[in-house]
């Protein structure tokens, strides 16, 4: 307004006059402009004084708005109306003034609720709009009080009224306007609902007030409230001499938009903090900043200038202010945002509900919940500030801050788990790219990508809203499509506006449709390398589909700029263009212009036609006739057409885009060839192009390089493993050979093929499929697993005369050449050969020995057919000496002249001498093992954890003094000091052996039956989800009481990985077990020699069902000690010098010698008692109690010849 100084005269004539005077600001667009806002200032001067509401007699109005702003004249309810019955004193009463029919105004969720909570009017569905209530019709009492189907209620005041609606409960929204209309204590969810606050909005300040709640933020320089969008910007000092009238405030949002306040005051006088209220148009990229009275006061942090914004997403990590004009000197002030806000107290919870909260773990030293390193950041941008984190938007309405999960596709890449040019090639699927010191390591499936700036155009036309194949709407499907490309992609790991790197690439994504749709968060349309922005950008576009025309002519244009100013001609960079689309381009004969601008930046410019079947249609071949001359040329070879569900394949033009082979990747793909040949330059290394090679020639011709023949393709020799000379020369598996000046482990030409060289049991079996000469059986010295030549195998009657260890056998028509069996000079190498028996002074074959196959073996009562690993085949072994080899021992000299034998005086055998000191009255015992699905998992160097638990017992079985009966025949007791033994496999249920297997599920002292129940639970894994141990407890003493007693000892043992899931009500089934005259003990089996917290969790668990003392009846162990003979807590279970042997062991009495003598284990610690027992020597540097040599001589000459011994 030009004269805007002189309108004070006619100002007050008007207001003489009673008027009131009201001023419309016309803005062009959604936001007003700098003109428009100049204008408000100016009608600020003329309008009527609104007091307390600015907005009284001033708006802000489209031409489109106009119309309805004039109209509110006369509705009470809007400000103007209000205004006008203020100003001209009117008293109007709602029947008069304020029909129903004002309330349709609003919009439709307020409406509805204002009409509804009025006592004359109801909300009507079918019109739908703000009808007179029919309660209004009654004008006596007895006919109101009647209309029950109204509602209506007889008034003091003698009318008739709806009664009025009860409050509605918090949040009780259906529409996101609503919900914002609450939003200190509502918030719009991710579901699409309106629900209550856990912490309402609040400012810092105030957060701590509210129970649970505290604040979230990074103690920046500014306080920025994601909940109520507010940047509060602490300690802004204004310079001295600086903050008068005209002062302006500029504040920068991204490098490129500045915006701007006037007459900024210095926010040291309370009275005077001004406070803004910012609209962002992403259109023209502006921040408006209005002038609003209702500041915030300024709290003892120092000088503030705080604006709210409508959109936090449009704001970046940096923010720059500076003052100009009123004496400011224009200096420029960088400041970082604290996105903050007031959210819950994260994993305040109990131990149960710790476990369920992703971001929580439970501390069991302080036994509190606590959050983990990633579970501590409550929102994205902290999330991804952590570079061992990652931002889980597997559930969108229930995102969350985790560590990387490198087995995740697309969550680490190559970059996260190789920093060194040498832990990248350990990858198959990475490679390295850029120099040694310099590069970076980048996905192989993109290994052929140039240095690459592209952009995708999405189609965000209306024909996208329709079904697409397998997608029900396809603009979805092509942005979903689009998101599993990038995750995928060889980024650079830039953000926007960022420098890029020398390698690897960035992408730009925008969408078009009536004109170009920018979005206004992650990477805003640039180009990009950060895949966290990308994400969020793509999820923006899905949010924000526009469904309308399909035009190019904006897009084309802004895509010209954005490669000029971002990516120019001659910056080193290849660069493309995706246009994706599914119908006809409306403006195609208009582009002409900005695609020549395009190309003139060295731009590609490629196109994908999506169909809605795998059949073509007119629609599909018409979009293509349109497209294609658009394109680059050959034009038909920079397009395809496909259908939407091959768009995100493996073999799509998407994840194809650097295929040599396939149609539009042969443009953008760098020869592998070349890249393999390329010399190494200052700034440049070449990748391995190994997975390019298509033949095994070109393949093996490349040292870095070898061809699989189990997959048929070419990979990465595992020479490159090596990264250093001393490791590549000593490689014990690969032949490889040191590079000196590539620094790099290469490989050697491939050795001459050794027979059984196989590193796997599969190629090991494989080997020799008709006449097998491989075998997969463990090393006799190390124990480890390994392939080799079967001995003996395959030599005729001839060579197997001449071979060493060799024998021929022959059992009726069976003949075949087979190791000498049976040849050890003395009774310990001879008895430790099952097949082997030491009598008279020679070692001899069993009869069991002489059956050659398992059918002739199983007619022998006294035999059983077992796997024999050192031949690498099987073999029949007797039954009837039990507890392995000292059981086939038949003179006690020679016993004694076994380090691991004992002889037992009592019952006049010799025994084990681990099992010397079992129970002289005899010994019941059942084994109850986990068999649910997390013991099949690996257990340390153990592959399967329930394989190694049933291969442990089976040789402790071997090892047990077993009492010889059979589960058939229960009728007549045992012999003492003798073990009868049984299994409950316990997982989802409690199994034993079903009838005619082993010991058909009852106690045996028979090893051939245990050995078979074994078997059986080795092929019959129940794998339940959890161990629900009280019914396998209650099973395990059913077979303790099917079996007679006679005085005999009864122990039951668990061994199990994790504690039981019915522990809160097991506890009776326990007290059953520990209530009968059985010992209950536990072991906890552990997958590593490090306790994990659920291994702690799983031992505190089963502590409470043993038998006192607990110390004595529970054990922890790693697998791989539970697997060894030495360490297995089974093996000492009558050993009195082993917690776990103590309450079931012979042990000495306190004074006297012992009524039979005991093994000398049992005296370890105990050095009076050992030096009393006249088989055994107490051994002064070991502190243990040892077998006396005397024992050895078995012959009384002999004997009398050492003055210690006595015969």
């Amino acid at each position: 307004v030009e004269d805007a100084g002189d309108l004070a005269v006619g100002k007050a004539k008007l207001e003489a006059a009673g008027a009131a005077v009201f001023g419309i600001t016309l803005r062009r667009g959604l936001f007003a402009g700098a003109g428009a806002l100049a204008a408000d200032e100016d009608l600020m001067t003329l309008i009527t004084d609104g007091g307390a509401d600015p907005e009284a007699y001033r708006a802000s109005a489209s031409l489109d708005e106009l119309p309805a702003i004039l109209q509110s004249l006369c509705d009470p309810t809007s400000p103007w109306g209000a205004s006008l019955v203020r100003t001209n004193g009117m008293n109007y009463t709602v029947d008069e003034a304020h029909p129903c029919s004002h309330f349709t105004t609003e919009p439709y969720w307020k409406a509805k609720r204002v009409c509804n909570n009025h006592t004359a009017c109801v909300w009507s569905e079918t019109a739908p709009g703000c009808l007179q209530s029919a309660c209004l019709n009654h004008c006596e009492e007895l006919p109101c009080r009647a209309d029950t189907a109204n509602d209506c209620r007889w008034t003091d005041q003698g009318t008739c009224e709806k009664t009025p609606p009860p409050p509605p409960p918090p949040c009780d929204c259906e529409t996101y306007d609503c919900c914002r209309e609450e939003a200190e204590r509502c918030d719009w969810s991710c579901g699409g609902t309106c629900v209550e606050r856990a912490c309402p909005v609040s400012t810092e300040a105030e957060c701590p007030s509210h129970a649970g709640c505290s604040w979230i933020g990074e103690g920046g320089d500014v306080h920025y409230s994601v909940s109520r969008p507010t940047l509060v910007f602490k300690n802004v000092a204004v310079p001295a001499g600086c903050g008068g009238a005209g002062t302006t405030l500029l504040v920068q949002i991204n490098e490129y938009d500045y915006v701007e306040g006037k007459d900024v005051l210095n926010c040291a006088d309370p009275e005077k903090c001004v406070d803004y209220r910012a609209e962002w148009n992403a259109t023209t990229a502006t921040l408006t900043l209005h002038l609003d009275s209702t500041a915030d006061a300024v709290t003892a942090l120092g000088d503030q200038v705080q604006f709210t914004t409508a959109s936090y997403n449009t704001l970046e990590r940096k923010v720059s202010y500076l003052f100009n004009g009123g004496g400011c000197d224009g200096s420029n002030k960088l400041v970082t945002l604290d996105f903050g806000h007031c959210d819950e107290i994260p994993c305040q919870h109990g131990q149960p509900a710790c476990a369920l909260d992703n971001r929580c773990l439970w501390n069991t030293t302080t036994a509190a919940c606590e959050a983990t390193q990633c579970g501590q950041h409550a929102t994205r941008i902290t999330c991804h500030d952590d570079a061992d984190c990652h931002w889980d938007m597997t559930d969108e309405c229930n995102s969350f801050c985790r560590a990387k999960n490198c087995a995740n596709e697309g969550e680490c890449g190559c970059g996260d788990v190789a920093k060194t040019k040498c832990e990248c090639q350990q990858h198959q699927e990475c490679s390295w790219w850029g120099t040694d010191a310099d590069g970076e390591c980048r996905g192989s499936s993109f290994t052929t990508c140039p240095v690459l700036d592209m952009v995708v155009l999405l189609d965000g036309s209306g024909s996208m809203k329709v079904p697409f194949g397998e997608h029900p709407h396809g603009f979805f499907g092509e942005v979903a499509a689009v998101k599993d490309w990038l995750q995928g992609l060889p980024l650079d790991g830039t953000k926007a506006g960022e420098t890029p790197k020398n390698y690897n690439m960035r992408v730009a994504i925008l969408q078009y449709s009536m004109s170009l749709v920018v979005a206004n968060v992650g990477a805003r349309g640039k180009f990009s390398g950060d895949l966290d922005e990308l994400l969020e950008e793509i999820d923006w576009h899905r949010d924000n589909y526009q469904s309308s025309w399909t035009n190019l002519y904006q897009p084309t244009g802004h895509i010209a700029e954005l490669f000029e100013n971002d990516s120019p001609k001659g910056n080193g960079r290849v660069k493309a263009l995706y246009i994706l689309t599914d119908g006809e381009i409306n403006d195609a004969d208009k582009l002409g212009q900005h695609l020549t601008a395009i190309r003139a930046q060295d731009v590609q410019i490629f196109g994908i036609v999506m169909r809605k079947t795998s059949v073509h249609t007119p629609t599909d071949e018409n979009a293509e006739a349109i497209l294609q001359p658009l394109l680059d040329p050959p034009t038909d070879e920079h397009i395809v057409n496909v259908d939407l569900d091959s768009l995100s394949t493996s073999n799509g033009p998407l994840a194809t885009m650097c295929d040599p082979n396939t149609k539009l990747g042969k443009y953008l793909a760098v020869d592998p060839y070349v890249i393999a040949n390329n010399s190494k330059t200052a700034d440049w290394e070449p990748p391995s192009a190994c997975p390019a090679y298509p033949n095994p020639t070109n393949c093996t011709a490349d040292t870095m390089c070898r061809y699989s023949e189990a997959t048929l393709s070419c990979i990465r020799s595992p020479c490159l493993n090596n990264c250093d000379e001393q490791a590549c020369t000593g490689d014990p598996v690969n032949d490889c050979e040191w590079h000196q000046a590539d620094g790099e482990c290469r490989e050697k030409p491939p050795p001459e093929v050794v027979p059984c060289s196989f590193t796997t049991a599969a190629g090991c079996f494989d080997a020799q499929p008709d006449q097998p000469l491989c075998c997969w059986a463990p090393n006799a010295t190390t124990g480890v697993e390994e392939c080799r030549v079967k001995p003996c195998a395959n030599l005729d009657q001839a060579m197997c005369g001449t071979a060493d260890g060799c024998t021929w056998y022959k059992e009726g028509a069976v003949e075949l050449c087979a190791p000498t069996k049976c040849a050890a000079g003395d009774p310990a190498n001879c008895t430790a050969d099952a097949q082997c028996l030491w009598d008279n002074g020679a070692c001899t074959l069993s009869p069991c020995a002489t059956h050659p196959d398992e059918s002739t073996c199983s007619l022998d009562a006294g035999c059983a057919w077992e796997a024999d690993p050192a031949t690498c085949g099987s073999r029949c072994i007797p039954t009837n000496c039990s507890g392995g080899p000292c059981g086939c021992i038949t003179a006690s000299c020679d016993c004694l002249a076994h380090d691991e034998c004992f002889w037992d005086h009592g019952g006049g055998e010799c025994v084990n001498e681990r099992y010397g000191a079992c129970p002289a009255a005899g010994l019941d015992l059942v084994v109850v093992f986990d068999g649910s699905t997390s013991m099949r998992r690996r257990f340390g160097s153990r592959e399967n954890g329930y394989v190694s638990t049933i291969a442990a017992l089976r040789a402790w079985v071997r090892a047990l003094p077993l009492s010889e009966q059979k589960a058939s025949h229960p009728a007549y007791p045992p012999e003492p000091r003798r073990v009868r033994a049984g299994f409950v496999q316990c997982g989802g249920a409690s199994v034993v052996a079903p009838r005619g297997v082993g010991t058909q599920g009852r106690l045996s002292g028979v090893e051939a039956e245990l050995m078979a129940d074994l078997a059986w639970h080795e092929n019959s894994f129940d794998g339940g989800d959890a161990t629900e141990l009280g019914p396998c407890l209650e099973t395990a003493q059913g077979l303790l009481d099917a079996a007679p007693r006679d005085g005999r000892r009864r122990a039951v043992v668990v061994l199990t990985d994790e504690a039981p899931a019915d522990a809160a009500t097991v506890f009776e089934a326990y007290n059953d077990v520990k209530d009968s005259p059985a010992d209950l003990y536990a072991v906890a089996l552990r997958p590593s020699v490090v306790e994990t917290p659920g291994d702690a969790a799983a031992g505190d668990e089963l502590r409470k069902m043993v038998s006192a003392p607990q110390g004595d009846h529970f054990a922890a162990v790693d697998m791989d000690t539970f697997a060894s003979l030495s360490g297995n807590p089974l093996e000492s279970l009558c050993n009195p010098a082993q917690p776990f042997g103590r309450p079931l062991a012979e042990t000495p009495p306190d004074a006297g010698p012992p009524p039979q003598p005991l093994p000398c284990s049992s005296y370890d610690g105990d050095r009076e008692n050992c030096g009393g027992a006249t088989h055994c020597s107490w051994m002064q540097i070991s502190q243990k109690c040892e077998a006396s040599s005397c024992v050895q001589h078995c012959d009384e000459d002999s004997c009398k010849q050492h003055p210690k011994c006595f015969w």
